[in-house]
């Protein structure tokens, strides 16, 4: 079995579904900080009730 073959093979498939967005290493180390420390990557929005009257 040609292992690098079908490894060629999924990456171009999924190259065609999904685009690669390029990110500095500042940013990545941040993330994973961030995951590793089970922090929400940005402030959660609530919303109000239907019970309670608008502000």
């Amino acid at each position: 079995m040609d292992l690098e073959r079908l490894l060629d093979y999924r990456r171009d498939a999924y190259r065609e579904i999904f685009e690669v967005i390029e990110t500095s290493d500042a940013a990545i180390r941040k993330g994973f900080q961030r995951e590793a420390m089970a922090l929400p990557p940005a402030k959660r929005v609530t919303k109000p009730s239907s019970a309670s009257p608008p502000a």
